[in-house]
């Protein structure tokens, strides 16, 4: 097997991962130690740093230097902004 279909492999199963470990952000436990604001902008972080994956290796934008670095921008951004809406 050859390091380009390992690395999409990888991140789509490291994906899948994230995605389990963000409905444990939805459980009782959970909801006890931390607030409900707190959890959302913690999926909501996970799932733009998910949306980066997605667009640099199934997009394959890895590899454009000048879009990675305005995506990357745009994404924090983006992420900052929404995480500022659901605290304040």
């Amino acid at each position: 097997m050859t390091t380009s279909s390992t690395r999409p492999r990888n991140v789509y199963f490291g994906l899948l991962l994230v995605s389990v470990a963000t409905l444990v952000l939805v459980t009782e436990e959970v909801q006890d130690v931390l607030s409900a604001k707190v959890a959302a902008a913690i999926a909501v972080t996970i799932a733009f740093g998910k949306a980066r994956f997605v667009v640099l290796d199934f997009m394959e934008l890895r590899h454009a230097a000048r879009v990675r670095t305005f995506f990357d921008t745009w994404l924090v951004v983006m992420c900052l902004g929404c995480v500022a809406l659901i605290l304040r």
